[in-house]
C-alpha cells in the first residue's frame, strides 16, 4: 500500500483530471499559506507540469492580525519557488465597512470569494483551485447538522461549483490534512498556522474540537456528505421531470 502522502498525491492528480476535463486554459490557485492551499500548490504544480498546464495564485491579505502580511509574502515566495505568478490581494475591513467583530469569519470568507472571484474575472482564468479537505467537510458537516440542515445543506460542499461567474473546484476534498501536512514535510516545504484555528470564539474551532473529542471520524462525515449530495442529485432530477411534465408550451411560446 502506498505511503498515506503518496496516496493523497494520486487522488489529487486524479479529482484534477476530472475536475479540469475540458476545461482549457490558465487555472487559479487560491494560495492562504497553510498547510492546506501550500499543499494544494505544491501537487498541482507537479500535476500542471505533467500536464502542460499554465497556474496563477493569488493571496488575500484580510490584515485582520499583524502577521497577515508577511504570512502574504511567504505565501508568494512558496509560489514563486514552484514557478507560479502570484498577486497580493488586500482587503480593507474598514474601508469597506466591515470591521465589525460580529460575524466577522463568515464576512471575511465573503470577501475573500468576491476578491478571488474578480481576480479569476480579470485574469481570464477557466477556474480558481479551493484548498478544503476532508476535515473542512467533516466540520462543515457537523455545522449545518447541528443547525437543523435537510439534504442541500447535509451535502455541503461540492467538488465544482459555480458561483456569481467563477468556476470554484475542490481538488483536495478526499484528503486529510494530516496525510497533506505529512507530504508536504517529506518534501520540505514548511506553512504558516493562523492562530484563529485555535480560537473557540469561532464555531468552526469548536465544531473541530468536538469531532477530536469524541473521536468521530472526519472520513464518516465525509461519506455521509457524498451520500446526501447523491441523493440531492436524484431530487433535482425528479424536479426538474416533474416540471417539465407539468408545463408544456405553445406555439406562440406561452406555457400551459
Amino acid at each position: 500500500m502506498p505511503a498515506p502522502d503518496v496516496a493523497c498525491v494520486e487522488e489529487v492528480f486524479a479529482s484534477l483530471d476530472r475536475l479540469t476535463e475540458n476545461l482549457e486554459g490558465t487555472l487559479g490557485i487560491a494560495l492562504s499559506g497553510g498547510s492546506d492551499s501550500s499543499a494544494l500548490l505544491v501537487i498541482t504544480a507537479e500535476w500542471a507540469k505533467a500536464k502542460s498546464r499554465q497556474l496563477v495564485a493569488a493571496t488575500v491579505d484580510h490584515q485582520l492580525r499583524p502577521e497577515s502580511g508577511e504570512e502574504a509574502i511567504l505565501a508568494g515566495n512558496l509560489s514563486k519557488k514552484f514557478g507560479i505568478p502570484h498577486q497580493v490581494i488586500h482587503w480593507d475591513p474598514a474601508a469597506t465597512g466591515q470591521d465589525q467583530p460580529n460575524n466577522l469569519s463568515a464576512r471575511a470568507r465573503e470577501a475573500r470569494h468576491q476578491l478571488l472571484g474578480a481576480w479569476a474575472r480579470e485574469q481570464g482564468l477557466k477556474a480558481v483551485l479551493l484548498g478544503h479537505t476532508m476535515d473542512d467537510q467533516a466540520e462543515t458537516v457537523l455545522m449545518r447538522l447541528i443547525r437543523g440542515s435537510g439534504a442541500d445543506g447535509l451535502s455541503a460542499m461540492d467538488e465544482k461549483v459555480l458561483l456569481k461567474g467563477t468556476l470554484w473546484l475542490r481538488p483536495i476534498l478526499r484528503c486529510r490534512r494530516d496525510n497533506l501536512r505529512t507530504y508536504l514535510t517529506a518534501r520540505g516545504v514548511g506553512w504558516s498556522d493562523d492562530p484563529t484555528n485555535q480560537n473557540e470564539t469561532y464555531e468552526r474551532v469548536r465544531i473541530r474540537n468536538v469531532i477530536a473529542g469524541l473521536k468521530i471520524t472526519p472520513e464518516g462525515l465525509a461519506k455521509t456528505a457524498e451520500t446526501l449530495g447523491r441523493q440531492r442529485q436524484v431530487l433535482e432530477i425528479d424536479r426538474d421531470r416533474l416540471a417539465q411534465e407539468a408545463v408544456s408550451i405553445g406555439k406562440c411560446g406561452e406555457l400551459h
